[in-house]
């Protein structure tokens, strides 16, 4: 899948739970965000056979899901990947001050949004970009695009502009916020980055694992829901943020000096993950920096070699010296249990399923770039279903949180 863009080789780091030893996969390539090349001249025009597309929402049109908000007059930028509403001008949503910010995104065969919002981040809350219009449309390689424009908060004389570009393969969003001072003499902003409303999701850094509060750093910050999941990094592959219950305020540049008639920008990439798990976050970013992955497929069997199934199944993935370092979760689109994985040595184990029974015995796995790994586990009693016997769900109850500073 040719990638758009260039994000930093990221420091991709995953456990499941914040009290785990954590064991880095791949390396921070400081040089990233010099490889972006969304709109370099360099790059030759193609016009793909299904190009991105971006149009005002219609009646009927609306995600699904617990936190979708997106309403008929928002911009949808799509492709046959993902989904990204952005709310119109003249409306609010949250603790945002205007229109013009990400308050859905989902998998586009799925539809089901987990998040709450994305809206620029100053340093200090409520800082923000105020928007007052907006201008979208898709180049000749079939890249689509909204364009917002406005105003700092409280700073009249800085203009913000804030890009969305998507793709037509892609399943991230580039996301590039330029402020200019058009004043007289110097604007000091406190910071620059993004407040992010998690919703139904559940909060991950690598540095912190799953749920966490306060401050956080490492190559992505995530949020996992119960149908897909979110990440946001910079180009750099590193993203710090200070957390609450249900928030994240991301910062990319502390303290930022903007001289008079001067420019400063900031880009970072937002992820639609294709499974609600880490393993398939860490295959995004990895794509998304040019590095290559392996598939890896997973049969369930019972004790007696019988194949099992179960909806909710979850295997752990262990790096080959036994430590947890990502999940991965059935996909909802094939109803396998698969996904992607950068090359490497693995340890995977069945972890739970429809009965949320005992851990099972771990086995080493080989993935190599673009080949598929085979693997079977044994799924313990408790924690699943014969193969064509009816499946059993068992709800996982989830609340939301209000946003509290």
């Amino acid at each position: 899948m040719k990638r758009a863009f260039r994000v930093g080789t990221v420091a991709l780091l995953a456990a499941c739970g914040p009290h785990e030893d954590y064991t880095p996969l791949i390396h921070v390539d400081p040089n990233a965000a010099r490889r972006i090349d969304m709109f370099a001249s360099k790059r030759t025009p193609a016009v793909p056979t299904n190009p991105a597309r971006v149009h005002a929402m219609k009646a009927g049109e609306e995600l699904g899901g617990p936190n979708a908000s997106g309403r008929a007059g928002d911009m949808i930028i799509e492709n046959d990947e993902v989904t990204f509403v952005i709310d119109q001008l003249g409306s609010s949503s949250g603790f945002a001050e205007s229109g013009g910010n990400i308050v859905d995104a989902a998998d586009a065969k799925i539809r089901r949004d987990e998040l709450g919002q994305v809206f620029t981040y100053f340093g200090a809350f409520p800082r923000q970009g105020v928007y007052e219009t907006m201008t979208s449309g898709v180049l000749a390689d079939g890249t689509a695009f909204i364009e917002a424009r406005g105003r700092e908060l409280y700073e009249k004389d800085l203009t913000i502009r804030t890009r969305y570009s998507l793709h037509a393969s892609d399943r991230a969003l580039l996301i590039e916020t330029s402020i200019e001072n058009k004043g007289k003499g110097l604007i000091t902003l406190p910071g620059v980055g993004d407040a992010i409303q998690w919703g139904a999701t559940t909060k991950f850094s690598p540095d912190r694992g799953r749920g966490f509060k306060g401050a956080s750093k490492g190559a992505f910050l995530a949020g996992i829901g119960r149908a897909g999941s979110y990440a946001i990094t910079s180009t750099d592959g590193t993203m710090e943020a200070q957390s609450g219950t249900s928030w994240s305020d991301t910062i990319q540049m502390r303290r930022t000096e903007i001289p008079a008639g001067k420019t400063v920008q900031y880009t970072r990439v937002f992820v639609v993950g294709p499974r609600p798990d880490i393993s398939g976050l860490v295959a995004e970013l990895t794509k998304s920096s040019g590095g290559a992955v392996g598939v890896i497929t997973v049969a369930l069997k019972d004790e007696a070699g019988q194949g099992v199934s179960s909806p909710d199944a979850t295997v752990e993935v262990d790096d080959d010296a036994g430590h947890p370092i990502m999940d991965l979760a059935m996909d909802a689109r094939s109803g396998k249990l698969s996904g992607e994985l950068p090359p490497g040595n693995y340890r995977l184990r069945y972890l739970r399923g429809a009965g949320r029974g005992p851990r099972g015995v771990a086995q080493p796995v080989v993935v190599q770039a673009n080949q598929e790994a085979q693997i079977t586990l044994e799924a313990p009693a408790r924690a699943r279903s014969r193969s064509g016997a009816k499946s059993v769900r068992v709800a996982r109850p989830w609340r939301l949180e209000a946003h509290a500073r």
